[in-house]
């Protein structure tokens, strides 16, 4: 189906591009000295450059090695580990403070103690991208002086990631579509209308939930559940991934919103 093809191909390519943009601005910071001038000072940053090239590299390596691009948006065996959410998304924060000081953006990270701790198994490259389009829309949609928040936090005995900016905000009508492949709520958006597509896939594939709370003017809230399951990590239980009708549903929509 050529319309599939092209979908999963974009949504490939536009997790390359997306963080190879970010590699180039924090190299042109750490040129002009942003983050000091020796070794010991810069160590951090150049720590999350190299996350986001291992990453790039991943996607790039599955590709190399003959994943179908059916697969992009699903889960792979080799990547599933367990992993400390908390110690991830400290390192996602890092990961994207250049981006955000290019646009005078206060990026945050904030965590409260964890009635379950933050243990969670997942496939982790898949994560990163879901978490990491998330930041970055983030970024993209808030003015010059604003914030974005990382949080970690628990909602009853769920595991909670919730990433939310203070942009432009979502018109209600426009929710329901947002999640859609290559759908843009602003049509003067630069974007490809992939990364919500991405983050809702990976999500489904992980069994998580992903939430949207926006108010035009004020801002956007995007929550994660991690459900809570007892005497286990939170995340993969080895039987979740996304389904032929979950990708197809989500297609389907998108193919009558074209057509209206």
């Amino acid at each position: 189906m050529i319309i599939k093809s092209v979908l999963t191909s974009s949504a490939f390519l536009h997790d390359l591009l997306n963080p190879l943009i970010g590699i180039k601005i924090t190299i042109k910071q750490l040129m002009a000295g942003n983050y000091g001038h020796t070794l010991e000072e810069i160590r951090p940053v150049l720590e999350a450059v190299l996350e986001t090239n291992n990453r790039v590299s991943y996607l790039l390596e599955n590709y190399q090695s003959g994943q179908r691009f059916d697969d992009i948006l699903n889960i792979h065996p080799a990547s599933i580990r367990r992993l400390d959410l908390f110690k991830f998304l400290q390192k996602l924060h890092l990961e994207f403070l250049p981006l955000a000081k290019c646009g005078s953006i206060k990026l945050k990270f904030e965590h409260i103690p964890l009635a379950h701790g933050a243990e969670v198994m997942a496939d982790a490259a898949s994560l990163g991208r879901m978490m990491s389009n998330l930041i970055h829309n983030g970024i993209k949609y808030t003015i010059d002086g604003g914030d974005v928040f990382i949080r970690l936090l628990n909602r009853g005995d769920d595991l909670i990631v919730e990433i939310e900016d203070t942009g432009k905000g979502i018109a209600p009508q426009e929710i329901p579509n947002i999640f859609l492949p290559f759908y843009r709520a602003n049509a003067q958006s630069s974007g490809s209308g992939l990364g919500l597509y991405v983050a809702m896939m990976i999500a489904k594939a992980h069994g998580l939930k992903l939430l949207v709370d926006s108010s035009v003017q004020e801002g956007t809230k995007f929550t994660i559940i991690f459900p809570y399951r007892a005497h286990q990590p939170y995340g993969l239980d080895g039987t979740i991934g996304v389904t032929e009708g979950d990708k197809n549903a989500l297609l389907k929509q998108y193919q009558v919103s074209e057509q209206d």
